[in-house]
């Protein structure tokens, strides 16, 4: 009768976890990430683990490729291009 909770346990598993893989694949898919099987795939054998790194990778993959770091700017204000503001006549 051993093998009656092991089997309960291995659905809820299953269940949690597969749901949730099916979501990292969504969203894998929809980021346009080169493997979303693969993410789907460790999510599911890794658990817990897994989805915290596909949320730490996903997080760090950049949504602001495109913007230059502005150490003169606040985080969500428009940046300004302070090089060309406060240029001196000897950097020319």
């Amino acid at each position: 009768m051993l093998w009656r909770p092991l089997l309960l346990i291995g659905l809820i598993y299953v269940a949690i976890f597969g749901s949730i893989s099916a979501l990292v694949y969504w969203d894998a898919n929809r980021r346009g990430l080169d493997s979303p099987a693969k993410w789907a795939g460790f999510v599911f054998l890794s658990g817990g683990m897994g989805l915290l790194l596909f949320i730490a990778d996903t997080d760090s993959e950049g949504r602001y490729e495109d913007d230059e770091a502005d150490p003169f700017s606040l985080p969500g204000s428009t940046p300004t291009d302070r090089r060309e503001e406060n240029r001196d006549s000897n950097d020319e």
